[in-house]
């Protein structure tokens, strides 16, 4: 998810700009609230937390009903302290102050995708849009919480939206590109990640996200050549020899496939996925032994309840398999829980 502010457009990547920002700033009237609270957005662009912190908490006292010090503030507790209940506490406070307040709903929707409450996220997103019609990063949270969720006709919708207010929206192409694949408008996905490379050339997801597409139009060939170009350009990203692992895998290809699972799990010893792949591959060359381990790997590491189900019910199978019925029947027993 994106977070932006009230001073994004004021505020450039040079910190040369920043520094002189803030130094026109602290000159003006040292009673504006306003004024603090555009300090702070400043500093907090340059990584001066606590200053940062400082300065919203002081355009507080000085103006306890300024809607934007609390959203600025609360941004800082969500991002910075990682403290989610002052966090949600001050946009709370913000949206009271100003019902209007399209950025407050907004940096309360990504609090809550953060901590994976999409049912929270998505009506706040939604409010956001309500309220100003041109908030392209809001149509682009809502888009892909859609995704997420798995709602691709909503997620489509609202990417396009995002799309249109700035055609240049590289994530925004991404997710839409999914989206159209999930629903098997294999075209669309594939316009939109042509649209994604030609955006950035040397983005790697860009070239990952159309490997994808092409894999399910049946040309590998373009699609493996798509995943070397992301390992080319981010050779330290697991997740690109996992993904090239398993098309190998899918072409038959088992040496390349393990080369590229062991890759993996060298930059990433606590990647499930890979984990999970290469016990399978353990268990169909016949080494149950060595599949046992590494299906312990993928349970012991899994982040989602998808690799944690199909990783105890492929070991309760090679437990039962190796007559280990006890054991077997404790993983089935968990898989049925999740």
């Amino acid at each position: 998810a994106q977070d932006i502010t009230q001073m994004d457009l004021r505020l450039t990547n040079d910190s040369t700009e920043f520094y002189r920002i803030v130094t026109e700033i602290s000159n003006t009237n040292p009673q504006d609230a306003s004024g603090f609270v555009s300090r702070g957005i400043a500093y907090y662009h340059l990584r001066n937390y606590d200053q940062a912190l400082s300065d919203f908490n002081k355009a507080i006292e000085l103006d306890p009903a300024y809607s934007d010090a609390y959203m600025e503030r609360g941004i800082y507790y969500m991002e910075v302290k990682i403290d989610s209940l002052l966090s949600v506490s001050d946009y709370n406070k913000a949206i009271e102050l100003d019902p209007q307040n399209a950025s407050a709903y907004y940096n309360r929707g990504v609090l809550f995708g953060n901590y994976g409450r999409y049912d929270l996220a998505i009506p706040e997103y939604k409010k956001s849009t309500d309220l100003k019609s041109d908030y392209a990063p809001a149509f682009y949270n809502l888009g892909t919480d859609y995704l997420t969720t798995g709602n691709y006709k909503e997620s489509v919708s609202s990417l396009s939206k995002a799309i249109d207010l700035e055609p240049g929206f590289f994530s925004a192409y991404i997710n839409r590109a999914l989206s159209y694949l999930y629903l098997d408008d294999l075209a669309s996905a594939l316009k939109d990640a042509d649209n994604a490379v030609s955006l950035r050339p040397q983005d790697p997801e860009a070239y990952s996200t159309r490997s994808s597409v092409y894999s399910y139009l049946g040309e590998y060939d373009k699609s493996m050549g798509d995943l070397n170009q992301a390992v080319k350009i981010a050779p330290n990203n697991p997740n690109y020899y996992h993904n090239r692992a398993s098309l190998s895998n899918n072409l038959g290809h088992s040496i390349e496939a393990i080369l590229d699972i062991e890759m993996a799990l060298k930059l990433d010893p606590e990647f499930a996925e890979a984990y999970l792949d290469k016990a399978r591959s353990e268990y169909t060359s016949g080494k149950k032994v060595e599949s046992i381990s590494d299906f312990s790997n993928a349970i012991k590491f899994a982040e989602d309840n998808k690799t944690l189900h199909d990783a105890l019910c492929d070991r309760a199978i090679t437990l039962a398999e190796m007559k280990r019925y006890k054991e077997a029947l404790a993983d089935a027993d968990k898989a049925v829980e999740l």
